[in-house]
């Protein structure tokens, strides 16, 4: 399927037709806190607004289709499952895990190929503070949504304090962009501010909720590059600097870690819960 794309939505796609599951294999085996509750991963932080009973639900962005195949084990009676994402290699991918009974579009969270109050829920793991023009998703989701319907999203909260982290930040300093990747940007930066995610809710949604989550991954220098290793970041980056990039941070994080070889990474994500009024 041909679709006209802008420069960030070309590199998204690109990215993940190239390693399909990259998002599920850094989150869904975290352990994720949020309101005094511990979920196995943030993935099952979204699935907690799903209402029982029948029902529309959209997973947006739904990638390699980890979310929609924990709904389905569900085995809800009368949940019908829809997934939509940019990426082929993804939607194949989510194919394969979730069969023929999952209806999958590949289409931009822009244009939504939905009619007009055909959904009961929409979710999206991770990806809307990726999207270009973040306020006609909104509305795109909004119109798509039922009366009183559920948008909730999982989106990052902003760098936490970690070691691991930091090298990280330090070494991309020290990095040099391909030419082409010089003048990208992703996303809408206010998805990572409550004040932010208000102002981009408000004309849509009104006042979302907002929870914070914390993610803790516990393990020794190689186990933590090979999770940073999946960051948008590093596809910026010239082969030099690429190759380059992952033994230097083992090397400077190991002397960081404590006397079993592991330290503590930090991870802070934020759930976004919002609902269509009534009108």
């Amino acid at each position: 399927m041909q679709l006209s794309l802008s420069g960030s939505e070309r590199f998204l796609a690109g990215f993940h037709d190239a390693d399909p599951g990259v998002t599920s294999r850094a989150f869904a085996r975290l352990p994720a806190r949020m309101a005094d509750c511990t979920f196995p991963s943030s993935y099952e932080c979204l699935a907690a607004v799903v209402p029982s009973g029948p029902g529309t639900l959209v997973d947006l962005a739904c990638g390699d289709g980890y979310l929609l195949a924990l709904l389905a084990a569900r085995r809800q009676a009368g949940l019908s499952l829809v997934g939509i994402d940019l990426s082929a290699g993804e939607l194949a991918a989510a194919r394969r895990r979730l069969g023929p009974a999952v209806l999958l579009h590949q289409a931009r969270a822009q244009a939504l190929p939905l009619a007009d109050a055909s959904a009961d829920t929409v979710l999206c793991h991770m990806a809307l503070m990726l999207l270009d023009d973040a306020p006609r998703v909104l509305e795109e989701v909004r119109r798509v949504l039922k009366p009183g319907g559920v948008f909730a999203v999982v989106v990052g909260g902003g760098a936490a304090a970690s070691p691991a982290h930091e090298v990280v930040v330090s070494l991309l300093r020290q990095s040099r962009k391909l030419p082409e990747f010089e003048s990208l940007r992703l996303g809408d930066s206010r998805l990572y501010a409550p004040d932010g995610i208000a102002e981009l809710f408000g004309p849509a949604f009104g006042l979302p909720a907002i929870d914070d989550i914390l993610l803790l991954r516990r393990s020794g220098p190689d186990g933590l590059w090979d999770w940073f290793s999946g960051l948008y970041n590093m596809a910026w980056l010239g082969p030099a600097d690429r190759a380059a990039i992952g033994p230097r941070f083992v090397q400077e994080v190991a002397p960081l870690c404590n006397a079993d070889g592991k330290m503590e990474h930090r991870v802070m994500l934020r759930r976004i819960t919002a609902r269509r009024g009534l009108d």
